[in-house]
């Protein structure tokens, strides 16, 4: 890459087969506000010279709306007064054009989830210029943020939110109410029902155990399940346990361990629709840390190739076009930051 990176974010844009890469900082001091992109037929970076992001951001969100072509930059840190961004950038991935997009409220550690069907953006948790832990959520309806009707049940940060096409909801799970602490770790979950623009509480139904900084990743009809990953509690550092919570009867049914506990790693379904790909992350032993595919038919965990670097904080985007996951930026395990990239071939 052009710039050494981490907390940056990568988005598949299907219009021309690459990959944008956007924001992201080299420390603390130094924030970017580049755009640049991976060309998967070369296997090359490309720098946007004439366009850049009207604002620096570190953890943005980044999300494709299908139907416009166009990616969604919401939120994140900047190096202005209040760090937490109000605004929000709607980026034409090919023309480099951007519009500036006034926001409800300041977010980071937000998550967003898109609504492929309707063009819309889900916004939800994270803390605002105050550092208060968010209860509420925000919709991006293709033009204009609009609030959510009632709040989640809790405050969440580190928290997961999945969209389910085959109920039009919105599963969010875990996350805690405190960016520092682990203690109020939580094991519930509740709905997002988008037809009515409104959160449902799931009484009586929670993981496991409470978890943070884990992974969610949906599997596809006719399975229509959420697996769980990894995370963080009060009295685990690194969990190394999955769940697999099924749509259809709303109850989890099976669950099983993976070779390393992780937080902060991320987890690839790739094009076989029964393989996880799972990546580096914060783990339990200072050597590297092999990437591990779970098997979706056993629900087996192996281990898969070693990547060069040992990486947190970089991003991993799957190429639908060759079935490959570009794994880009980070920081090491001696905290220098990288700007070089990583293919992982099936």
């Amino acid at each position: 890459m052009f710039e050494y990176l981490m907390y940056h974010r990568s988005t598949y844009i299907p219009q021309d087969n690459s990959i944008l890469i956007t924001g992201g900082t080299r420390d603390e001091f130094i924030y970017f506000n580049t755009i640049q992109k991976y060309i998967i037929s070369n296997q090359s970076f490309v720098m946007n010279l004439h366009r850049s992001m009207k604002i620096k951001r570190v953890l943005p969100s980044a999300d494709l709306l299908p139907l416009l072509g166009l990616v969604l930059l919401t939120g994140g840190t900047s190096l202005s007064t209040p760090k937490e961004q109000l605004t929000a950038e709607l980026l034409d991935p090919i023309s480099g054009e951007i519009t500036l997009i006034q926001m409800l409220t300041n977010r980071r550690y937000h998550t967003s989830v898109v609504i492929p069907f309707d063009n819309k953006v889900l916004l939800l948790g994270g803390h605002n210029y105050s550092s208060t832990i968010l209860s509420s959520g925000d919709l991006f309806d293709g033009t204009h943020f609009i609030p959510i009707t009632n709040t989640m049940m809790v405050q969440r940060i580190y928290h997961t939110a999945t969209y389910i096409p085959t109920i039009n909801k919105i599963l969010i799970i875990g996350g805690r109410d405190n960016e520092n602490n682990r203690r109020n770790t939580y094991s519930t979950l509740e709905f997002y029902d988008v037809e009515t623009n409104m959160f449902e509480i799931l009484p009586n139904i929670t993981m496991s155990m409470a978890r943070a900084r884990h992974t969610a990743t949906y599997i596809p009809f006719p399975k229509d399940q959420i697996l769980i990953i990894g995370g963080e509690n009060n009295d685990i550092y690194h969990i190394n346990s999955w769940e697999l919570f099924d749509i259809q009867t709303l109850s989890f049914i099976h669950k099983g361990t993976i070779q390393y506990g992780r937080f902060d790693h991320h987890a690839t379904l790739l094009n076989n629709n029964h393989d996880i790909l799972i990546t580096d992350g914060f783990s339990n032993t200072l050597s590297i840390v092999p990437s591990e595919i779970l098997n979706l038919k056993t629900m087996l965990s192996c281990q898969a190739a070693t990547m060069n670097k040992i990486r947190e904080a970089f991003t991993t985007t799957l190429i639908p076009s060759t079935g490959e996951v570009l794994v880009c930026g980070g920081r090491d395990i001696s905290y220098n930051t990288l700007n070089n990239c990583e293919l992982y071939a099936p």
